[in-house]
């Protein structure tokens, strides 16, 4: 088993390999990091849209387009897995926290049709772009996820739901899995325009995201302890 998985390693090409664990782990960290912090707060930890797009390409990508690798594919089911719990809170505590009334209203309707389009979207894009490996859907969509966590946390100032943990993971995770993509591409060589854009916006985002919350976090705590000190 052991000398099988050095095999699989081997053929990968090393350090791509080794990269793409710990970012998918990483992934892993951040989905239970961001269930955890829902399910404390009662709310959903990831965006709507963001929870449909991921959920979406996590299924099409484990049940219609599998990976050669076997690695990779068991790396896949993990996301499929503990993504399971996000969707689960968007169901179970999405609806109370909406604060347009018309979503509110119409909440499960809403949720089912987005990830209906989310799933549509995915497969066009797939067939029109030949993306046989899901890459440019998937850091698409990571772009699209980063932005609307920026978004997210201006509409949430409380940071309900909002992990700090989950977006160092998140930023790391992918920051690892675009930097040995990126050298694939030197490798191989040609031209990638479009995944080095996503890779440098995301990127932006994230950092954005990461130092909004660390602000936020720390005016909370400067605000705990002025508290106590005027108490004292």
């Amino acid at each position: 088993m052991i000398f099988h998985f050095f095999n699989l390693l081997f053929d990968s090409h090393g350090f791509e390999m080794v990269a793409a664990i710990i970012g998918s782990l990483l992934w892993v960290l951040a989905y239970i990091l961001m269930a955890l912090k829902g399910y404390k707060d009662q709310t959903y930890g990831l965006p709507l849209v963001a929870i449909t797009l991921n959920f979406s390409w996590e299924f099409i990508y484990v049940f219609f387009y599998p990976p050669d690798n076997q690695i990779v594919m068991l790396l896949r089911i993990a996301w499929l897995v503990f993504d399971v719990f996000n969707v689960w809170l968007l169901f179970r505590f999405g609806k109370a926290v909406q604060s347009v009334p018309e979503i509110r209203q119409h909440f499960y309707v809403v949720v089912l049709c987005t990830f209906a389009l989310a799933y549509m979207g995915e497969m066009a894009l797939h067939h029109r772009l030949a993306d046989s490996g899901g890459d440019e859907s998937a850091y698409s969509i990571n772009f699209i996820m980063s932005v609307l966590f920026v978004f997210m946390y201006f509409n949430r100032r409380d940071l309900r739901g909002l992990s700090y943990g989950a977006a160092w993971a998140k930023m790391v995770g992918t920051g690892i899995m675009a930097l040995a993509t990126y050298l694939a591409f030197l490798r191989q060589g040609g031209t990638h325009y479009l995944l080095d854009y996503l890779f440098a916006c995301i990127f932006i985002f994230d950092v954005i995201y990461v130092y909004l919350l660390h602000k936020a976090g720390a005016g909370a705590v400067s605000g705990l302890k002025a508290t106590a000190s005027a108490r004292a």
